[in-house]
Formats: C-alpha cells, sequence, structure tokens
C-alpha cells in the first residue's frame, strides 16, 4: 500500500498543494500506522482519529483510513466493523458529532460555523443529526454549559 501511494505521488503535479498536502499526511499516516499495527495488531485508532479531527470539515474518504491502516478498502471495514462494532462512516459521523459536542460546550462559535468545522453542509441537517446522537439540540446542550 506504501508503494502504490508512493507511485501516486510520484506521477502526481509537483506543485499541487492539495496533492502534496494530502500526500504527505497519508504516506506519513500510513508509516506510523504500520509500526503501530505491528506492535499491537489491532488497527491504528488514534492515528485514524487525529486524521478524522484534523480533516473534519472536508468530505472524508474511507479510502483514505484504509491507506493509513496499510490495508484494502474491504479487508480496512471488515476489521473496522469487527474491531469497532461500527462501520467506518458510522464511526467518522459519531466522531464529528463528538467533536461538535465539544465545540458547543467549549466555544461561542455559532451554530453554523461548527456545523461547517465539522463537515456538514447545513446548520438544520447539523440540528438533526446532533439531536439523533444525543437528543438534544445544539441550544439545549449549550444551556448546559
Amino acid at each position: 500500500a506504501q508503494g502504490q501511494l508512493l507511485s501516486w505521488l510520484a506521477s502526481s503535479p509537483i506543485n499541487d498543494p492539495v496533492i502534496a498536502g494530502q500526500g504527505a499526511a497519508l504516506l506519513l499516516g500510513s508509516l506510523a500506522c504500520s509500526r503501530q499495527q505491528a506492535a499491537t495488531g489491532g488497527l491504528p485508532m488514534a492515528v485514524l482519529d487525529r486524521h478524522i479531527e484534523q480533516h473534519a470539515a472536508h468530505p472524508l474518504q474511507v479510502a483514505d483510513l484504509a491507506r493509513l491502516s496499510g490495508l484494502s478498502l474491504a479487508r480496512f471495514h471488515a476489521r473496522f466493523l469487527a474491531e469497532t462494532g461500527h462501520t467506518p462512516m458510522e464511526y467518522i459521523r459519531r466522531r464529528r458529532l463528538q467533536l461538535a459536542e465539544q465545540l458547543l460546550r467549549s466555544s461561542d462559535l455559532a451554530v453554523g460555523e461548527i456545523a461547517a468545522q465539522v463537515g456538514y453542509n447545513s446548520q438544520s441537517a447539523f440540528t438533526a443529526a446532533l439531536s439523533r446522537h444525543l437528543g438534544m439540540t445544539p441550544r439545549q446542550l449549550r444551556r448546559m454549559r
């Protein structure tokens, strides 16, 4: 997997800052993951959580998490489900909502801004997701501070 990533980076446009930044992050994450997997035998959850947190505002691809884990997409999905009890996308959604909860409790950012920071395009979709996840709206959560 790391060889494929290196080949992809080598064939990518040199001056593209997005490819350079994302490629470097994926490669470093992949290397760190390989070391962690060798030591623990499990998925590198700290690496995956860090990637989700750093990229929460943007569309996240399960394929990127699989690459960071050094696994094929199918193998990653199966192992992730076995180890966490959740699909990767369910886990991403839950992590985003946990990040949102932290922001709602610790900042005065507008709800729409928090929604954008955790990857929701609309405040109403964010409010509905948070309500399903926590059983309360952002306003109710903020009142509990």
